[in-house]
């Protein structure tokens, strides 16, 4: 019990720190162990009642230190000076030091940390290849595209159609600890209304000393999720940024006005077009590595999208969000598909004036409920429930209760595979020597990153899936 009061670990919510509470409790025994020896053997030595047993009671006696030393090194993080900071201080002076992260994180062999380590050696052997342009471009891009999150110590850079709407509920959380126990509370409008900080451009050194993340995707998935969430719904900002340049540059003797059903062939030759050229440039398809610089940054912590969930728990867990990670471990899931599909009705319903000077509202629908299949929400067994005449008189609230009963019964196996086949089926229609010209300008975030550059799926013209023509929605 006396170990327990004396050494249980800061309260503010760190009691939940099991490593913490079993190290320092095992320390603090040894220690206890160690003074009660060395009473006993100055006892008895004065006494002179060790006899043949002093050589016995020696060797115990440096265990017992070596033990103690032990222990006390396996608790400490050394720092980039050579001194020792034991993990009571790491505790008590908080997770606003980089170096406690690293020490936490040294202890867990994480993905995040493994692939952050893979980056920088990438980037220290080809670190010409890698950095982009002037110090004052780089500067630019690191004050633009980098948040602060929480103080002056913690970086985030968002790297769009890669849970960038979740992270920046995440900061608003950080910000209202009190209020919200996870980032699903925050509405859209809050994490995209709240004022960003951005870091200080005269920082030199990569920001060394502070806390740098950000999450990568896979460049095809990521590319194909823009297309499907910007161009393939109706949305009619995104048909006047880019539908209009893909339809304009890549398909001949089209006289319009409106530019909504680019097809995913055009819209990746626009790409390839747009980052050739730096023209037309969005950060929905542009290279993470491009807008992140991660040769430059030095990042603490690289999650994937690819292991999403596993990923962000240490980050939570180092903004003191302690109560969150159950929720990631159980609810992901399922908040996110909700999300998805809540965002995927909603925001063309409320377009619906714009959208319709371009399409049919019956069209509209299609492509909506298209959407969600190819998203891997609503297996294709569930056709859209509703003709012409029902789909002009339907509520935005109704819509959403077929589309919530058609997930409800959509079957996860089939689901999985639906993803894999819109990957291949979209990617099959793109020119192989697209491909290629795409593959060349995606390398630096297919090496860094740790991504296949030649996918057998997109590359392998020969490979069977199941043809679902997942663009003939016009049923």
């Amino acid at each position: 019990m006396n170990c327990w009061r004396k050494c249980r670990p800061p309260s503010s919510g760190r009691h939940k720190e099991v490593l913490y509470t079993v190290s320092t409790m095992f320390g603090c025994i040894l220690t206890g162990m160690a003074k009660r020896f060395a009473r006993i053997s100055i006892v008895l030595l004065l006494r002179n009642k060790l006899g043949k047993y002093w050589i016995v009671i020696l060797s115990l006696a440096i265990v017992n230190i070596f033990l103690l030393s032990y222990n006390l090194k396996w608790m400490s993080y050394k720092r980039e000076d050579g001194t020792l900071l034991h993990q009571n201080q790491i505790y008590q002076q908080g997770h606003t030091n980089n170096h406690i992260l690293k020490w936490k994180l040294a202890n867990r062999k994480l993905n995040g940390t493994k692939l952050a380590e893979v980056v920088k050696s990438h980037c220290s052997s080809n670190i010409q290849t890698y950095k982009r342009g002037s110090k004052g471009l780089e500067a630019f891009l690191i004050h633009q595209m980098h948040y602060v999150i929480h103080g002056s110590n913690q970086l985030y850079c968002p790297v769009e159609k890669v849970a960038s709407t979740f992270w920046r509920r995440f900061i608003y959380q950080v910000s209202h600890k009190e209020s919200v126990q996870h980032p699903y509370q925050v509405s859209i409008s809050q994490a995209l209304g709240q004022q960003f900080s951005h870091p200080n451009v005269n920082t030199t050194n990569g920001f060394a000393g502070h806390f740098k993340f950000l999450f990568v995707r896979d460049p095809y998935h990521r590319i194909l999720s823009a297309y499907i969430d910007k161009l393939f719904v109706p949305n009619p900002t995104y048909w006047k940024r880019y539908g209009v340049h893909a339809i304009k540059l890549f398909r001949s003797d089209d006289d319009r006005k409106c530019f909504h059903d680019a097809t995913f062939s055009e819209f990746v030759q626009f790409v390839v077009w747009s980052i050739t050229n730096h023209k037309h440039i969005d950060p929905h398809f542009l290279p993470a590595s491009e807008m992140c610089l991660p040769c430059s940054m030095n990042y603490t912590y690289i999650g994937k999208m690819e292991t999403f969930a596993d990923d962000a728990i240490p980050i939570f867990e180092y903004f003191g969000l302690y109560n969150t990670v159950p929720f990631l471990k159980k609810d992901l899931k399922e908040y996110s598909d909700i999300d998805a599909i809540e965002d995927s009705i909603f925001s063309p319903f409320s377009w619906r004036d714009e959208i319709v000077t371009c399409m049919g509202w019956y069209e509209a629908q299609l492509r909506i409920w298209r959407k969600l299949q190819m998203r891997g929400l609503i297996d294709m067994d569930h056709k859209f429930p509703l003709n012409i005449h029902e789909a002009q008189k339907i509520t935005r609230e109704h819509f959403l209760e077929l589309a919530y009963g058609a997930r409800l019964n959509s079957d996860p196996v089939k689901l999985k595979q639906q993803k894999k086949d819109v990957f291949i089926e979209l990617y099959r229609s793109v020119p192989i020597s697209v491909i290629q010209k795409l593959r060349d300008l995606l390398n630096s975030d297919l090496y860094l990153f740790d991504y296949e550059p030649r996918p057998k799926e997109i590359f392998d013209r020969t490979l069977k899936y199941s043809e679902q023509n997942f663009l003939n929605f016009k049923i």
